[in-house]
């Protein structure tokens, strides 16, 4: 038996920069691409949404310090 199998995973990325509200968020479909079991989701400023996350997810924080930027990686 030769049994192949292709995952494929659908990559979102969301900018949230002009949403003001958690209700904006849901009526631009944020409920919908955070339950898709099949994908991973990016979200640029996502304080707007953090409501609606639900689970431990990977933040990446980029910081200017100084001269320079700081990027952290937190699993939380």
């Amino acid at each position: 038996t030769n049994h192949q199998s292709q995952d494929i995973l659908t990559l979102y990325h969301l900018d949230l920069y002009r949403l003001d509200s958690e209700k904006h968020a849901k009526e631009v479909g944020i409920d919908d691409i955070l339950q898709d079991k099949n994908g991973v989701t990016v979200i640029e400023w996502p304080e707007v949404a953090q409501g609606l996350v639900e689970g431990k997810v990977w933040k990446i924080i980029f910081e200017h310090v100084k001269d320079d930027r700081k990027i952290t990686f937190k699993y939380e």
